[in-house]
């Protein structure tokens, strides 16, 4: 396993293949929460280009983030004009309006994780137990997931409660730190130093992608 955080064992974390971050956002209503999630599953079954995204409820405005999901173990990743094709193709069946993400290089990162414990596990931590552990200077939102990948005749539908953690990236390694603390099996993350996404898988990882 790389290790790219010193102060952390090298046996902690695996980094996959990274890729180009890519973000676009829909901007919604709490009410429109529903229909939306009705809307991506039509939209992937027709176009076939899988969804990876998530809710973000912050303080004055909620939206839909599609991002590049740099996991290539079960598709190939999609292209900017797929994503963006996606984006309109969805935002058009709610009427509501969208964006693509402008990307800014700077020393930042921005994480989605979870709260509970690997895939299935009864516990749950809460957002102000992540907050505590990670101290000042770093921004917690909550967040929901909300992915589908396409199947052929159906779709597998990944819906989970989340939070997206922000920072600078001299403070990266706690975000790391807390993955493994919440017995995360992978996250992923983007670097806003060198614009690239990739999923990190930890020392609780069961399925570890192998070759990617």
């Amino acid at each position: 396993m790389k290790n790219i955080l010193p102060e952390l064992s090298t046996s902690e974390f695996r980094e996959l293949k990274p890729a180009p971050i890519w973000g676009g956002n829909i901007l919604i209503d709490r009410k429109d929460i529903e229909p939306l999630k009705e809307a991506i599953k039509e939209v992937v079954q027709v176009t076939k280009i899988n969804c990876f995204g998530y809710f973000l409820f912050g303080k004055e405005e909620t939206y839909y983030h599609i991002s590049r999901y740099p996991r290539r173990k079960y598709s190939q990743l999609p292209d900017d004009q797929e994503l963006e094709y996606l984006l309109k193709e969805i935002s058009k069946r709610v009427d509501k309006r969208r964006e693509v993400e402008p990307l800014s290089p700077g020393e930042r990162f921005r994480i989605l994780t979870c709260p509970r414990e690997g895939y299935s596990g009864d516990k749950v931590h809460s957002i102000q137990e992540a907050r505590e552990k990670l101290g000042e200077g770093i921004i917690l939102t909550p967040a929901e997931i909300f992915t589908v990948r396409y199947e052929g005749e159906g779709s597998l539908i990944f819906n989970e409660e989340a939070f997206v953690v922000e920072g600078e990236l001299k403070d990266l390694s706690k975000a790391y730190s807390l993955a493994e603390q919440f017995k995360q099996e992978r996250f992923s993350v983007e670097n806003f130093r060198t614009l690239n996404t990739r999923v990190v898988e930890t020392k609780y990882c069961t399925a570890p992608d192998i070759g990617y």
